[in-house]
C-alpha cells in the first residue's frame, strides 16, 4: 500500500511541475508566473493552487517521515543536527524572502513595477527556492526514511524549474517580480 504522505507529497510536486511545464508549452496563457490583476478573483485562486500545492509538499513530506521512520538507519545526530540545520536554515531564507517580497508577490503579483532589491533579494534572484529547496532536504534527512528523497527530489526539481520559468519572464518584462 502506498502511504498517505508519498501521495500527498507527489500530488504537490508533480501538481508544480505540470504547472510549469504548461507555462512553457504555453508561454502566452502565463500560468506562471501569472497575469493577473492584483485584487482579481484569477490572482486569489493562483495564491490558493501555489500555495496549496507548496504546503502539500510540505505535508508530504512530514508524513511520510512519520509513516516510514528511519528505515535508512541513518546516525540521529546526522538526522537531527545535519537536517535539522538545514531545514532551519532553508527555512529562514525562505522566510526572509517572503518577507522582504510581501506575500502576495510571492505568489508572481508584485505591487510594485520594479523588481525586489530589498532583502536577500539584494544578493540572489530566488531565495525563496534557494531557502525551500534545504528546508525539502533538511526535513528527509530527519525523517530517515527511503521514499521520503522522493517527494523531496521532486520539490527540488519544481523549485529549480519555477527559477527558471520566473528568470525568463524577468528577462523579457522586467517589471514582474521573480
Amino acid at each position: 500500500m502506498i502511504p498517505s504522505g508519498l501521495w500527498i507529497g507527489l500530488f504537490g510536486a508533480l501538481g508544480w511541475i505540470t504547472i510549469l511545464t504548461h507555462a512553457v508549452i504555453f508561454p502566452t496563457a502565463r500560468i506562471w508566473p501569472p497575469k493577473h490583476r492584483a485584487g482579481s478573483v484569477a490572482e486569489a485562486v493562483t495564491m490558493i493552487w501555489s500555495w496549496g500545492l507548496t504546503i502539500c509538499i510540505y505535508v508530504g513530506l512530514v508524513r511520510l517521515g512519520a509513516e516510514d521512520g528511519n528505515v535508512l538507519d541513518l546516525p540521529n545526530p546526522l538526522r537531527w543536527i545535519g537536517g535539522g540545520a538545514l531545514a532551519l536554515i532553508g527555512s529562514a531564507l525562505h522566510s526572509w524572502g517572503t518577507a522582504a517580497l510581501g506575500l502576495k508577490a510571492t505568489c508572481g503579483f508584485c505591487p510594485d513595477a520594479a523588481p525586489c532589491d530589498t532583502g536577500p533579494y539584494r544578493h540572489i534572484r530566488h531565495p525563496q527556492y534557494l531557502g525551500q529547496g534545504p528546508s525539502f532536504l533538511g526535513l528527509a534527512l530527519i525523517s530517515g526514511g527511503d521514499r521520503v528523497w522522493i517527494v523531496a527530489c521532486l520539490g527540488c526539481l519544481a523549485l529549480l524549474f519555477a527559477a527558471n520559468r520566473e528568470s525568463a519572464h524577468l528577462r523579457t518584462a522586467p517589471q514582474a517580480v521573480g
